[in-house]
């Protein structure tokens, strides 16, 4: 794990799935505490330099400029593989974005 990353958003998990197609691969991670999975793509030459197997403790970090939300939608219309249940546990001071 880098040292120093800009991303805060970092999910502590463990790999049940490698899924290799030509050029990228479908890396599924259960997530610790919840069970959550989660799904990344990347590419082959990351799974090689990584040196992912299934069964390795890894990091989902997310990086983003924008996070939507959804409420009142069914779940069935949204790709399963990003659909995460959370609550806001936090609100973020609007001059700095971090949490108060």
């Amino acid at each position: 794990m880098p040292t120093k990353l800009s991303a805060r958003n970092r999910l502590k998990g463990r790999i049940t799935k490698i899924k290799k197609g030509g050029v990228v691969a479908g890396i599924e991670i259960k997530l610790a505490g919840s069970g959550d999975i989660v799904t990344s793509v990347i590419t082959l030459d990351a799974v090689a330099d990584l040196m992912l197997k299934v069964g390795d403790q890894v990091y989902a970090v997310i990086k983003s400029t924008e996070v939507m939300i959804s409420k009142g939608y069914s779940d069935s219309i949204f790709c399963r593989c990003f659909n995460l249940q959370s609550t806001v546990s936090a609100q973020s001071n609007k001059e700095t974005g971090y949490p108060d």
